[in-house]
């Protein structure tokens, strides 16, 4: 954290857990040198169980394929989160946006969806709670929705907004 830069050319493998665990980004940047999930996982059930928390994350346009490739986890974000990614930005199986949020998530390079919720076996769903923003955004194609699949319901809290900026549907 601490405002620092994290460059890797391989990603950070989820490993199976029987018991809640959780694995925090903080005040830093994600740099990556070839095409790559940031957090991965080998086997989709790896992702059962934990919690991914981001605050204030920023991964620029570079060669980062997604930031997370965890269809059972449940990701919060708090602070600033910008994100540019080749493809989806995540495949994930529950969002929650913290209050007061910033979020910008944008897919540069393939016509695919912002966020995936792969898994039909997951929560599915995506909580935007009060005050906070989010924008998700891609900039060719409507072969997708922003918002894809699986999820079961989108809540907005009060005062919070959800803006979509792509060709096609929002979901």
């Amino acid at each position: 954290g601490n405002g620092f830069e994290l460059e890797t050319a391989n990603d950070i493998q989820l490993t199976s857990t029987t018991v809640p665990k959780t694995i925090t980004l903080k005040d830093i940047t994600l740099l990556t040198t070839t095409y790559l999930n940031f957090i991965n996982v080998g086997t989709y059930s790896n992702s059962k169980n934990w919690d991914i928390v981001f605050e204030n994350v920023v991964a620029p346009k570079n060669k980062l394929e997604r930031i997370i490739r965890a269809p059972y986890a449940h990701l919060h974000i708090y602070g600033n989160y910008e994100v540019y990614t080749r493809a989806e930005n995540m495949y994930i199986g529950q969002i929650t946006v913290h209050e007061e949020a910033r979020v910008y998530g944008e897919i540069f390079y393939y016509d695919y969806s912002t966020w995936w919720f792969e898994r039909s076996d997951c929560q599915g769903s995506l909580n935007i709670e009060a005050g906070a923003y989010v924008s998700l955004n891609g900039i060719s194609g409507a072969t997708y929705p922003a918002i894809y699949q699986h999820f079961r319901e989108v809540n907005v809290g009060e005062n919070a907004t959800l803006k979509v900026n792509k060709p096609g549907n929002a979901f």
